[in-house]
């Protein structure tokens, strides 16, 4: 048996395969078993160690589960169910992959060169005025 096989066992001592009966139906299987013995009225029992009874017993199983057969050795019925998913139910897996970022260097600059262009961008937001021409002036010079 695998993760997809699986059997079950059932003890019925006394029924032969022609009282066993197997159905299944939507989601339920259902095993049933008919006696049609008959015990004499004269006789008398100290001790029955097995019962001379009918019987119907229910199994609720899932959806992709089917039954794919049965087989009865020595009073034992074996039932084998295979389960049955489709591919798009099925999980999966899901690859992951990794990508670099790339990293910029940063230029080394002096901290007037800093403060000249942030103020350039605050004033690059706004109206522009003479004092952006007159820093640029300045920063010429040096």
């Amino acid at each position: 048996m695998d993760e997809n096989a699986y059997r079950f066992t059932i003890a019925v001592a006394g029924f032969s395969e022609k009282k066993l009966n197997i159905t299944a139906k939507e989601n339920t299987l259902s095993v049933t078993g008919n006696l049609d013995v008959e015990t004499p009225q004269d006789v008398t029992y100290l001790h029955r160690g097995i019962a001379g009874r009918a019987f119907e017993r229910r199994f609720e199983i899932t959806e992709h589960i089917k039954v794919s057969g049965a087989g009865l050795t020595n009073g034992l019925l074996s039932i084998e169910l295979v389960r049955d998913v489709p591919e798009e139910k099925k999980p999966r897996n899901i690859s992951i992959s990794s990508r670099a970022i790339e990293h910029k260097k940063a230029a080394w600059r002096t901290p007037r060169q800093t403060s000249l262009e942030r103020l350039q961008r605050f004033l690059d937001r706004g109206k522009r005025s003479n004092l952006l021409i007159s820093l640029q002036r300045s920063n010429s010079r040096m």
